[in-house]
């Protein structure tokens, strides 16, 4: 509605509308994708052009301030290549693909909250924010240099890999959908996947875990945590489980009498009695 502007603005004065149509004092955008131009008559001879643009987020070194990932997003998603994100371009992006890149800095991944499947597998990270991408199902973020890493706002998260980073914590009590959890090779002194009773592959190894509680976890099928402190590990409640690798560790006693179903079993480099 045109008659709601700033006094000064004078609908007559305008002409040659672009992607846009007049009727009374509405202004009909034809296409949300597209500019809208008009020119204005400034009095005195003298014209001008006006451009419009509806919620768009431009590619330049400020939204993307990384240079492998700002060319990355004009090659793969800017569909019209005029340097422009639109509405409609943003909410086409589902996957974003870019492992072993080099990359320092993923500033931008925010504007994608279609986004479902993210792999930033072995770059140089430091952080990476990913609060905003809440439809995030499957996350890709190893071998890169975090040192946390929040996941509270992916609750539809299925798939996280965070293997061979800097983390000290990793909360996951809000990712009950979880069923592949990879955080290998951390700085785990402590891990809760209480609330992930949906979880089949845990691979914790190699962290200073001293403790592990798995009694929620009845559909497990894969348990690598070997290579940690862990002192003690009941797996008596999960009885799907047929991969148990828990070598190099500081276990007294296993027992395995529930795990029928066990194929493979690696408990050397402990203290077993029994």
């Amino acid at each position: 509605d045109l008659s709601t502007l700033p006094e000064g603005f004078n609908l007559d004065n305008a002409s040659n509308w672009d992607n846009a149509t007049i009727e009374g004092n509405v202004l009909t955008v034809t296409d949300l994708d597209k500019p809208v131009t008009y020119e204005y008559n400034l009095g005195n001879e003298k014209t001008a052009t006006f451009t419009l643009n509806f919620e768009v987020i431009e590619i330049n070194d400020e939204n993307f301030p990384d240079e492998v990932f700002r060319n990355y997003v004009k090659e793969n998603n800017d569909i019209n290549q005029n340097g422009l994100l639109s509405a409609t371009e943003i909410s086409s992006v589902e996957t974003i693909y870019v492992s072993n890149k080099s990359i320092s800095d993923l500033k931008g991944i925010e504007y994608f909250t279609a986004l479902r499947f993210l792999n930033c597998f072995g770059n140089n990270l430091t952080s990476l924010d990913v609060s905003n991408n809440t439809a995030l199902t499957v996350l890709y973020c190893d071998y890169n240099q975090l040192t946390s890493l929040d996941v509270s706002k992916n609750t539809a998260l299925t798939y996280l890999h965070c293997s061979s980073n800097q983390l000290t914590s990793l909360d996951m009590s809000k990712n009950t959908a979880l069923t592949d959890l990879y955080c290998y090779e951390n700085q785990l002194t402590s891990l809760d996947v209480s609330k992930n009773t949906a979880l089949t592959d845990l691979y914790c190894y190699e962290n200073q875990l001293t403790s592990l509680d798995l009694s929620n976890n009845t559909a497990l099928e894969d348990l690598y945590c070997q290579n940690n402190n862990l002192t003690s590990l009941d797996v008596s409640k999960n009885t799907a489980l047929e991969d148990l690798y828990c070598q190099n560790n500081n276990l007294t006693s296993l027992d395995v009498s529930n795990n029928t179903v066990l194929t493979d079993l690696y408990c050397s480099y402990n203290q077993l009695t029994s």
